[in-house]
């Protein structure tokens, strides 16, 4: 049994050692049968079954297809994907967007990573990482093709490769500029984007 409680509030609830939830009256809303469950958050909570911590909704529906060994922090991200674990989810389809991890969360926009493997001539593998931009629909500002993204305290600490002077004013939403900067005592050509009044420095 699973239902959705008129008053939008359900209280963790058990009976002998399994838990569920009830609303405020004691009515059960979603059956005992967790060995532990959390508070529900912004109409999501983590439940326990034998193989570690789920998420799920006040219908009682689970919305993650991976078990976690410990909950942590539900973060909705608009009305579209919730981040979890650093792993991001898809509310809709209740289906976790494979192999992209969370690294920073700014405002509406995630800065994600994806993990890549190769085989040189060596026949070493390696395991390398690329980042991108994605907004809260679930769409990339910047693709997961760049080797390093971060928040940076000001454009003015940067200059434009060509002119050393910066054409970007905060105004300027999105607009791209290359730059010259150094990174691990190189010198290195990079771009800096605004996003939400946050400036990241995006190197290839």
């Amino acid at each position: 049994m699973s239902k959705t409680a008129t008053n939008n509030l359900l209280i963790p609830y058990r009976e002998g050692n399994k838990w569920g939830y009830c609303d405020t009256l004691g009515k059960i809303m979603i059956d005992c049968k967790y060995s532990d469950v959390g508070q529900f958050q912004d109409g999501y909570a983590w439940v326990k079954e034998t193989y570690g911590w789920q998420l799920m909704n006040n219908e009682g529906k689970l919305i993650t297809d991976y078990t976690y060994e410990s909950p942590s922090k539900i973060i909705l991200l608009g009305e579209k994907l919730l981040v979890a674990n650093n792993d991001i989810y898809n509310i809709f389809k209740r289906k976790r967007i494979e192999k992209l991890k969370v690294q920073k969360i700014i405002s509406s926009y995630l800065i994600v990573s994806k993990e890549f493997v190769k085989f040189p001539k060596n026949g070493r593998r390696l395991d390398y990482s690329k980042y991108g931009v994605l907004n809260a629909i679930g769409d990339f500002l910047i693709g997961i093709n760049y080797d390093h993204i971060s928040e940076c305290d000001s454009h003015q600490n940067y200059y434009d490769k060509e002119s050393d002077v910066l054409p970007i004013t905060p105004r300027d939403n999105f607009e791209v500029a290359n730059i010259n900067y150094f990174r691990e005592n190189k010198k290195t050509t990079g771009k800096l984007l605004l996003v939400a009044g946050c400036w990241l420095l995006v190197a290839e």
